[in-house]
């Protein structure tokens, strides 16, 4: 389990979103195929699953046990709120095939809480933060044989 698991499941929206920010991913998963969203919802904290969801958490991600974050819910409030988010995902997927409609996570929520948690996010100076880390290729790997000693390849020549 990641910082931004724990994090979710304990209900820091705070260290949730300084994890995002430096490049954590909403969409990392552990060994059972669990995302921040699930243990978000397991743990009914909703302001943590509408910014999950805001931020592009997959609402139809299921575990290695087939259950979505909707099935794991812990309350009603959370669990509709992601059924309604995945009706709405499925329907952009119909939309998308007859057009270019792409479906914004603010649609899934009743109320303006998503626009608020925007806000908040465009105060804190986070905004695009996490387009900016995934357009960056990744590092290439370096090699390490520098770094060893040869009184070490010497020491283990002299075992055999």
């Amino acid at each position: 389990m990641g910082a931004i698991h724990f994090a979710s499941q304990k209900g820091h929206l705070e260290v949730v979103r300084t994890l995002l920010s430096a490049g954590g991913s909403v969409k990392s998963i552990t060994r059972k195929g669990l995302t921040p969203l699930h243990y978000a919802a397991q743990g009914s904290h909703f302001e943590i699953v509408k910014y999950l969801v805001k931020k592009g958490a997959s609402v139809r991600a299921t575990t290695k046990a087939g259950k979505s974050p909707a099935d794991v819910a812990g309350n009603a409030e959370t669990q509709n709120f992601l059924e309604e988010c995945e009706e709405q995902a499925r329907k952009a997927k119909v939309n998308n095939e007859k057009k270019t409609e792409i479906v914004k996570p603010e649609s899934c929520s009743n109320e303006g809480d998503v626009k608020d948690l925007k806000r908040k996010d465009s105060e804190d100076g986070n905004e695009g933060e996490e387009e900016e880390a995934s357009s960056k290729p990744k590092k290439p790997k370096v090699a390490l044989s520098h770094l060893q000693d040869t009184d070490d390849t010497e020491a283990d020549q002299e075992e055999e």
